[in-house]
């Protein structure tokens, strides 16, 4: 589904049939989305997307209309599946496409399902057959390809506590086992399903089919394919097993779920999993990105080694869902606003993460030494690639707000002082406040990710390299030998950092402090304290900042702001900025202590305690401090920027607050600043109750050039 959803166009439409909030992320497709369902609860529309309360066998969609229709396990709940394959044939062009994914009742999946639920309303009952046949002499639909779908069995936990009345009662037995302890049973009973299904060549772990169908008698039949077999228990998330990093637990792979981080264990798919996954009329209009791809792979690998030419294929194919994964663990550890920021991403590869970020940011500048990978890339409006190394970037100081630099310094040549010079060329580049988003493989954990085997890393060269030769000879073929991927130890790297001026945000190099470390992993949290908290780590991993800036860029990790969660009125996060206006949107992350919310005719402001604290972050320091504000009774104001006392004057009671004051400061880097606002006296608030002293009421702060 996800490859006919990127291979449309914005000029063609997609219809979510049985839509519910959304069956997939509407973020996937340039293409315009109409969601069509009974009942529509939720939203995550986008631009140019809307929501139709209708019935699938009664569409309010003109005829010949629709490029693709995906009914994503929804015609299983259709009344009248027979008549809502007739309106899907009838709103569909020519050449259009229904994807459809169906549990099949035969399966042990469905067959559970439908006994804890009571049918959980599954009315109608499909196999792989009788669908197809159903399709083909309803509405002359013709099979393109049909791919085998397999569960997590993530409807095996126990009832939400506001649900739970309404469900049937073997449902009710779920709530009679420990929530862990049934966790831990599904995850094993997931493993004991695929090593039966691996093995024995059976379908307990098989959940049903996704049926991609058409009507336009030139698209190609491409038959039965099998889909990936690692589905995560926890969120059903399904995953090509190349485009995992597995680790090793007892005498089974593990691996993380890219979009929850549970662990599951690890299967390989079969074989079948790499043929085509999208109908032959589709690629045939794609970019021949695939093609060069295999063309220059089979230049570094030759023709013989196909299981290496398909491993160096699908790593670049899946960068978008690397690159998106990635940026989504970044942006719930800090408040990152792509929002007409530029950004650098170093070691770009083919440009997966400018797909990612196409749109969402002011620039994107893909930088990669390897010619024949820069000649892969699509450059873009406001996208660019340039053919560059680390160590001499062709950029002015402080050109960038982000730079993207993952798994790139283990590939610089020339020892650890050029990789010092990478660092320091990456700190140039950046603005004062801006961030690195950085990664690389920690040297002492035993498994080494760049030729997938244990402790090559900790062998003679000359053994190491048979080692390789023997278990993975494609590595030799790509890279000259081992040595050229320098990997860092904790202590190699704390160097490399200190001699750039750069510093994790972070206590540690995983994207926590100590204290948060502690409560997920005791015993390594523990370590942490005494100061071996690098070391467990498979890879490094976190956002850089200049030494200086560290403490005031810490203000932006979510833990630390004081009034996200608690406020009444929730709109969207703003990056800090140089004005703080309380009509305009949300500004919680730039307020720090003495800060009282209050709402009036659907308006926000913020009353100020004795003393309140926000901070503004500039692009050169300002001249002037304004205020815009209000005081109920008679006080006397004074401000502060960064602890310097800048002015102060008295006002009477129900009194409007304008003020400017020159500030005397000279500094023309970017940066962030304190504004300390005091009040005295106080007025103490009348409403039953509550004995809050506040200060003034704030409806604007902001420091200006002018």
């Amino acid at each position: 589904m996800q490859a006919l959803l990127k291979n449309l166009h914005e000029s063609q439409l997609v219809l979510d049939l049985g839509s519910s909030s959304g069956s997939f992320n509407y973020k996937l497709t340039p293409a315009s989305v109409v969601a069509v369902d009974l009942s529509v609860i939720g939203s995550q529309l986008l631009t140019n997307n809307q929501r139709i309360i209708g019935d699938a066998a009664a569409i309010p969609l003109k005829s010949r209309s629709v490029d693709l229709v995906v009914c994503n396990n929804s015609l299983e709940h259709f009344e009248s599946v027979a008549n809502s394959l007739l309106e899907i044939k009838r709103v569909l062009k020519a050449d259009g496409i229904l994807w459809a994914s169906v549990p099949d009742a035969s399966f042990l999946d469905d067959r559970l399902y439908r006994f804890f639920f009571a049918g959980g309303g599954h009315v109608n009952c499909f196999t792989r057959k009788s669908f197809l046949e159903l399709a083909t002499t309803v509405s002359g639909f013709k099979e393109l390809e049909t791919q085998t779908l397999h569960s997590g069995f993530v409807f095996l936990r126990p009832p939400e506590p506001n649900k739970i009345k309404h469900y049937p009662f073997p449902a009710l037995l779920l709530n009679l086992i420990p929530p862990k302890l049934l966790r831990r049973m599904v995850r094993w009973m997931n493993l004991i399903v695929r090593v039966l299904d691996t093995r024995f060549n059976l379908c307990f772990s098989r959940y049903g089919w996704a049926f991609t169908l058409g009507l336009g008698s030139q698209i190609k039949n491409e038959g039965r394919i099998k889909g990936p077999i690692n589905v995560c228990f926890e969120c059903g998330a399904s995953q090509f097993s190349s485009s995992l990093s597995t680790n090793r637990f007892l005498f089974w792979k593990t691996y993380k779920c890219p979009s929850c981080r549970e662990i599951n264990f690890w299967f390989s798919d079969p074989d079948e999993a790499t043929t085509k996954t999208q109908p032959q009329h589709i690629t045939e209009n794609c970019p021949s990105v695939n093609k060069n791809l295999q063309e220059v792979a089979k230049s570094i690998f030759g023709d013989g080694d196909k299981a290496s030419i398909k491993h160096w294929i699908d790593f670049w194919n899946t960068g978008p869902e690397r690159a998106s994964f990635m940026l989504e663990n970044y942006q719930r550890l800090a408040l990152i606003d792509l929002q007409k920021k530029r950004v650098l991403d170093l070691g770009c590869g083919i440009g997966g993460l400018s797909e990612i970020l196409k749109g969402r940011c002011g620039y994107y500048v893909g930088v990669d030494p390897t010619d024949h990978i820069i000649k892969l890339t699509k450059p873009d409006r406001k996208t660019y690639f340039v053919r560059a190394t680390g160590e001499a970037l062709p950029f002015p100081n402080q050109t960038f707000d982000y730079v993207f630099a993952q798994d790139v310094l283990e590939h610089i040549q020339g020892g650890i002082q050029q990789q010092i010079k990478v660092l320091k060329e990456l700190k140039r580049v950046i603005s004062k406040v801006g961030m690195i988003f950085f990664s690389t493989p920690n040297r002492l954990y035993p498994y080494e990710g760049h030729t997938r085997l244990y402790f090559p890393q900790y062998l003679p060269k000359g053994l190491r390299h048979q080692y390789i030769n023997r278990y993975n000879p494609g590595f030799l073929r790509e890279h000259k030998s081992f040595s050229e991927i320098t990997s860092l130890t904790p202590s190699k790297l704390s160097r490399c950092l200190r001699e750039s001026g750069l510093q994790f945000i972070h206590q540690l190099p995983c994207g926590a402090d100590r204290s948060d470390y502690l409560k997920l992993f005791p015993f390594r949290g523990l370590l942490s304290y005494l100061g071996f908290g690098w070391y467990p780590h498979a890879e490094f991993w976190g956002i850089l900042v200049h030494n200086e800036m560290r403490t005031k860029l810490r203000l932006k990790l979510s833990k630390l702001w004081k009034y996200e969660h608690s406020q009444p009125s929730r709109t969207r996060l703003f990056d800090f900025g140089k004005k703080i206006d309380f009509d305009t949107g949300m500004h919680n992350p730039q307020l720090l202590s003495g800060w009282y919310w209050h709402e009036r005719d659907k308006r926000g402001f913020r009353w100020t305690s004795d003393s309140a604290v926000a901070v503004i972050q500039t692009k050169g320091f300002p001249k002037v401090l304004k205020i815009h504000g209000y005081t109920p009774s008679t006080t006397k104001l004074s401000l502060l920027v960064n602890n310097l006392l800048v002015g102060s004057k008295s006002f009477e009671k129900k009194s409007e607050i304008r003020l400017e004051f020159i500030l005397p400061f000279n500094n023309p880097e970017p940066d962030i600043v304190k504004i300390e606002i005091n009040s005295h006296p106080t007025y103490t608030e009348k409403a039953e109750g509550s004995s809050r002293k506040l200060g003034v009421m704030i409806f604007s702060l902001e420091l200006s050039s002018k």
